[in-house]
């Protein structure tokens, strides 16, 4: 069965992570987020759907870090968001 769930988690975790300047600030966690939700976008195409429910989870978990991680940053610093 397609992991739908995973693959749309996945999407709103990088959007927001995106949102709270993830790119900027948590460039690891970002750039392994993108990659895992790449891989995952791939192996759903094929219909590897055990892969690419992993690959979304490991997104998921990586877009959230970053995310946490620009936040912390960002109220470190002082900034109002």
């Amino acid at each position: 069965m397609p992991p739908n769930d995973d693959y749309a988690m996945a999407s709103i975790a990088l959007d927001a992570a995106k949102a709270s300047g993830a790119p900027k600030v948590a460039s690891g966690y970002w750039n392994r987020a993108l990659t895992s939700y790449k891989e995952g976008e791939d192996y759903f195409e094929q219909r590897n759907y055990g892969a690419a429910q992993a690959a979304f989870i490991r997104a998921r978990q990586n877009a959230e870090r970053a995310e946490n991680s620009a936040r912390l940053q960002r109220l470190r610093s002082g900034e109002v968001f």
